[in-house]
């Protein structure tokens, strides 16, 4: 109960130090002036005097505990702010974005994403071949601008003829072409149409879609048979060039990277707006060279060992040579060039 009264008069003084010191003053002074007037008892005089002093004395030492409670008061709400940034820092960090190391492995599991993203729409053209499936193949194709105005161009087993087929998103597209259809028309090697000409839409199966190319086929001119163009496996070559012309813009580079496609040739040859361009490793020949100067290059390409490698391996798997990509290339881009 003493350490309570004496813990509240504390407190008291503390936050009353003024008055605590003007009474502190007065009364040592009147000890100090009682002792002093009692000069007829010197020991009486002597301890009043001696506690007016020590009363006295009393007052630098409470200044002295003042400042230093009220420091360890600053010290101690200094380190509650501390506390209080250091936790605000923590948070910011943990919410900051991420170092560059880490971004970049990040950045690798963003991209490989998008990779299985294009690989699931192959797959799903692959195993259920429709203007839905096919459709979004288009789409991505095109947003990568990876495709061209001359539309994407399919071989017909060892013909001459071509299978072009568009999609409304594409560069050069008619605009006749209804959304979510996609034009199907046959037309010779240097890129004129024939007159056989469908739109595939939605809600018809692709073997009714070609059932219908091939009727429109015969009531133009040259058809090449049922049993050739039920093995041409159309659809499924042009799931491999729309996956191709996607591919093409993941690779290292533009020295790499295909220039928009219009039709792969053979195994190692394509088709773009450049001209010829070669795969798996980039070798290109300029359309412009393919019209002005075919015998320049061609005597040109005959001493390249790796050319006539790729055509005896073509020749026995009885696939068109250099020789047949370069002329179906000189035909037709002697005609583009022609029309500009």
């Amino acid at each position: 109960m003493i350490a309570r009264a004496l813990s509240a008069i504390r407190s008291w003084a503390l936050t009353n130090p003024q008055l605590v010191g003007g009474l502190t003053i007065l009364i040592g002074a009147g000890l100090i002036f009682a002792g002093w007037k009692d000069d007829h008892h010197s020991y009486s005089s002597s301890l009043l005097q001696n506690a007016g002093v020590a009363v006295l004395l009393l007052v630098p030492l409470f200044v002295v505990e003042r400042r230093f409670s009220a420091g360890i008061d600053r010290s101690f709400q200094r380190t509650k702010e501390v506390g209080r940034d250091v936790a605000t820092f923590e948070t910011r960090l943990a919410e900051a974005p991420a170092p560059v190391e880490d971004l970049s492995a990040d950045l690798m599991a963003a991209l490989a994403a998008g990779v299985e993203e294009d690989n699931r729409l192959t797959e799903e053209a692959r195993a259920n071949a429709s203007v839905e499936t096919i459709g979004a193949l288009f789409k991505r194709a095109c947003d990568l601008n990876a495709l061209s105005e001359h539309g994407a161009r399919v071989l017909v087993d060892l013909q001459w003829e071509r299978i072009r087929f568009r999609w409304p998103e594409m560069p050069g597209a008619p605009e006749d072409l209804a959304q979510g259809s996609i034009r199907i028309s046959v037309e010779r090697v240097e890129g004129k149409e024939m007159g056989a000409s469908i739109d595939w839409q939605s809600g018809v199966t692709a073997q009714e879609a070609l059932v219908s190319v091939a009727e429109a086929w015969k009531r133009a001119d040259n058809y090449p048979g049922d049993r050739t163009f039920a093995k041409a496996e159309l659809l499924s070559s042009l799931i491999d060039l729309l996956d191709l012309a996607i591919r093409s813009r993941r690779t290292q580079g533009s020295d790499d990277q295909l220039s928009p496609l219009i039709e792969r040739l053979s195994e190692n040859w394509v088709l773009t707006d450049f001209g010829l361009e070669h795969l798996p490793f980039s070798y290109w020949i300029q359309k412009e060279e393919l019209v002005d100067e075919l015998d320049d290059w061609r005597r040109h390409m005959s001493e390249k060992t790796w050319v006539l490698e790729e055509d005896e391996k073509a020749k026995r798997e009885r696939k068109l040579d250099f020789w047949m990509v370069s002329k179906t290339a000189n035909l037709f881009f002697r005609r583009q060039l022609k029309d500009r």
